[in-house]
C-alpha cells in the first residue's frame, strides 16, 4: 500500500517518505497521533499529482481511447498506469535474468537509464517502476562479483597445481592442467600475468571503477631433510 512504500533518496521522482509524507504513516501504530483524514488528504495530493502523466502514458504509449479514460475514476487511471508501467518495466529485466552478467549488465543499465528517462516523462505513477529498477541492478552486480571472486579462488587452485606438477607458474593460463574459469564480469580469461616467482591476476571491474588484483607468490622449495 502507499502507506507502506519503501522510501528512499536520490532518483527522478519525489518520494512517498518526506514528499509525500506516506513513509510516516502506521495506522496499526498506537503512538501514531495523525488523524486519518490527513493521510487521505496526502493520496488525494498524490492522485491528483500523478493523473496527467498516468493519463497521457495510457492514452499514447498503452493505445487506451480517452473516452476510455474519461469513465474511469481519477485514482483507477493513476493506479492502473502504475500497474502496466511497472509489469512493462519488469518484463524487460526479466529478459536478462539468466544471461551471463557480462552480457546482462550493459542491458541492465540501459533498461535502468530509460525507465529513470521515462518516470520523468510519465511522472508519480511510475515510481515502483523505479523502485524495482534501484533494486535489480545492484544486487546482479554483487552477485556477479561473488562469481568473479570464485572463479579467482578456482584459478589460484589451478596454478597451485601447476607449480606442484610442474615446478613454477605458467606463462599464460592457456597452459594450467585443468581449464581456468571465464571471468564473470568480461567473459574472457581473467587478465594473467607473470614475472619469475609472482604471477598477477586482475579481473575485469564490477563496478566499473572497482578494480581488484590478486598477487600469487611461488614459494622457493625446500629441500627435503636428510634421513
Amino acid at each position: 500500500s502507499l502507506a507502506r512504500a519503501i522510501p528512499g533518496s536520490g532518483g527522478p521522482l519525489p518520494f512517498f517518505s518526506g514528499d509525500w509524507g506516506f513513509g510516516h504513516y502506521e495506522p496499526d501504530d498506537p503512538s501514531f497521533h495523525e488523524p486519518e483524514e490527513i493521510f487521505r488528504l496526502r493520496a488525494a495530493g498524490f492522485v491528483a499529482a500523478a493523473y496527467p502523466g498516468a493519463r497521457r502514458y495510457l492514452a499514447e504509449e498503452c493505445g487506451l481511447p480517452a473516452e476510455r479514460l474519461d469513465a474511469l475514476p481519477t485514482a483507477q487511471v493513476v493506479f492502473l498506469a502504475m500497474r502496466r508501467f511497472y509489469d512493462a518495466s519488469n518484463d524487460e529485466f526479466a529478459k536478462w535474468e539468466a544471461t551471463p552478467y557480462w552480457i546482462a549488465a550493459p542491458k541492465l543499465a540501459a533498461t535502468r537509464a530509460k525507465i529513470e528517462a521515462d518516470a520523468k516523462r510519465i511522472g508519480p505513477s511510475a515510481m515502483p517502476a523505479w523502485f524495482l529498477a534501484i533494486g535489480i541492478v545492484g544486487p546482479r552486480s554483487a552477485l556477479a562479483r561473488l562469481d568473479q571472486q570464485l572463479a579467482i579462488l578456482q584459478t589460484v587452485e589451478a596454478l597451485r597445481l601447476h607449480a606442484a606438477t610442474h615446478g613454477g607458474l605458467p606463462e599464460t593460463l592457456a597452459e594450467l592442467p585443468v581449464p581456468a574459469p571465464l571471468d564473470p564480469a568480461t567473459g574472457r580469461p581473467i587478465a594473467y600475468s607473470v614475472a619469475g616467482n609472482r604471477a598477477v591476476l586482475e579481473p575485469g571491474q564490477n563496478p566499473p571503477g572497482y578494480q581488484r588484483r590478486v598477487i600469487v607468490h611461488l614459494a622457493p622449495s625446500t629441500p627435503a631433510p636428510s634421513p
